[in-house]
């Protein structure tokens, strides 16, 4: 019984500390790991501010998954894009999402 118990919490350990699915704001096109699409190339049917909030919560649900969200308004946007080119493909965000994230950080980042 002793044995039984150790298994079934080595087990539960194993599991929780598992990979989670989290949805992306709506998306579900094809990972792309590339980073040097320009915001206005990838979609000319959003608007910049529909982009932002997208951008929002796919940065909360992705970026937040892994670890604790930076404030955006500490980085301007040129600091910006170097950490989002290195976290994008982390976080496996297709182009979309990181254009979307872009176009949020942008927004919101320091003056």
């Amino acid at each position: 019984m002793k044995y039984f118990f150790i298994f079934f919490i080595a087990g539960l350990t194993i599991i929780s500390c598992a990979r989670k699915n989290v949805p992306a704001a709506g998306k579900t096109s094809a990972q792309s790991p590339a980073f040097a699409t320009p915001v206005d190339s990838v979609s000319t049917t959003l608007s910049a501010e529909k982009m932002a909030q997208l951008g929002h919560q796919t940065y909360t649900a992705k970026c937040g998954r892994c670890h604790e969200l930076k404030k955006v308004d500490d980085f301007t946007a040129q600091e910006w894009d170097p950490i989002l080119a290195s976290m994008s493909v982390k976080a496996k965000l297709s182009k979309e999402e990181t254009a979307n994230v872009l176009a949020y950080v942008t927004a919101n980042a320091k003056k």
